[in-house]
């Protein structure tokens, strides 16, 4: 090769290498650098043809070396650009997908001022429709003020209303209970009577005994005798129907007693949904009730036990030869628990009667039936006046 060729080729090489470097190319250079240059060429021709030589071989390892470097430096410039238009397009697909997610922000941003706007609309309307429950609620805290003065007043009248009630229910109480102890007391003195009932009875069987004995003695006066007899208990006979239609008054008038005791004591105490009796409607109410009483069935307080009516059993026995039997009326009340009534009628042949319960007439030993029968109705006649007067008293009390 020659030495021209060489020198031209190193200095394209350098050239090459000095662009690629980032120095001056040989044509941009100065001029005194491409004096410098015209002279070592000179130089070089001029030099002798061993050196020429060496420096031929030199040159051209130098070449080769700087081939190498350029083929290596033409590969990494080949993958740069490679690595280049790769990031290009990364760069391109990235911002490509950062202008996409821009948009969307942007509209998201767009959605978000509306719901912004509308949420400030929302807040001042809320704003004006909370100051009108402000002024709402201060004007319901005055009613509710107001209201609840006025059932503290409602509640201390109707406290003071119980206290009244309570007391009249007392009152009622003991007036119940003193009614019970004087039915007890008339029962004992009954029980005295029935007593001394027994007594007669057993002196008037002693002289039917005698007159019996009388009667064996003188067989004609037999007829006289039975005629006596039969009249005696026809008589008797009369007392005991009579004695029995008084019983079932007397157990009608306890059982309408104790109806009214109940409906004081139910109104008196006043359940659920019902007015008090010491205001006007629970007085008119009362009043109401006392004139509808009688054709009402009894009342009974809360808790109290249902009980039937009183039941008058009456049991006839046959007179025997010797003037033994007669009749026996028995009242059973289910309310002797209550005020105490239980009543019991017998009579005989030989005696009045005995009445266990009831009222308190005494018949003298010597009277007639007759007289015995007058006794006894005007007794329970005084007896029906004073819980007649006792009842009224209650009722006029009560209202």
């Amino acid at each position: 090769m020659p030495a021209t060729e060489l020198l031209d080729e190193l200095r394209s090489i350098q050239a090459l290498l000095g662009t690629g470097a980032g120095r001056p190319r040989p044509e941009t250079a100065n001029p005194a650098s491409r004096a410098a240059l015209q002279h070592a060429s000179e130089e070089e021709e001029d030099a002798p043809k061993a050196q020429k030589s060496a420096q031929v071989q030199e040159l051209e390892r130098t070449v080769a070396s700087l081939r190498h470097k350029c083929q290596a430096r033409d590969e990494k410039r080949s993958e740069l650009e490679a690595a280049l238009a790769a990031a290009r397009r990364d760069g391109e697909v990235a911002v490509g997908r950062l202008q996409g997610e821009l948009s969307s922000k942007q509209e998201e941003c767009g959605q978000l001022a509306s719901m912004i706007l509308q949420q400030q609309q929302e807040l001042e309307a809320l704003q004006s429709n909370l100051q009108h429950n402000a002024q709402r609620a201060e004007e319901s805290g005055k009613a509710t003020t107001a209201s609840i003065s006025q059932l503290q007043q409602a509640a201390a009248e109707w406290r003071r209303q119980g206290e009244d009630s309570l007391e009249a229910l007392t009152t009622e109480r003991r007036r119940s209970a003193a009614l019970q102890q004087r039915l007890y007391q008339q029962t004992q003195a009954l029980q005295a009577e029935v007593a001394e009932q027994r007594q007669q009875r057993q002196s008037a069987e002693a002289e039917l005994a005698k007159l019996r004995a009388a009667m064996e003695g003188s067989a004609g006066d037999q007829a006289s005798l039975v005629a006596e007899l039969r009249r005696r208990l026809s008589l008797e006979r009369s007392w005991r129907k009579a004695v029995s239609r008084w019983l079932r008054g007397e157990v009608h008038t306890r059982g309408e007693l104790e109806r009214v005791l109940l409906n004081v004591g139910a109104a008196v105490r006043c359940g659920p949904g019902e007015q008090p009796l010491g205001c006007p409607e629970g007085r008119s109410r009362w009043g109401q009730q006392q004139a509808a009483a009688p054709a009402l069935p009894p009342r009974r307080m809360a808790g109290a036990q249902q009980v039937p009516d009183a039941t008058v059993h009456v049991e006839d026995t046959p007179l025997a030869n010797d003037g033994a039997g007669g009749i026996r009326v028995t009242v059973r009340s289910p309310r002797a628990h209550t005020i105490g009534v239980s009543s019991t009628v017998e009579a005989s042949s030989g005696s009045p009667g005995h009445v266990h319960g009831g009222s308190t007439a005494k018949a003298a030993p010597n009277t007639s039936w007759r007289q015995h029968f007058q006794a006894t109705m005007k007794a329970f006649d005084e007896r029906n006046s004073h819980l007649q007067r006792a009842l009224s008293s209650m009722r006029h009390e009560a209202r």
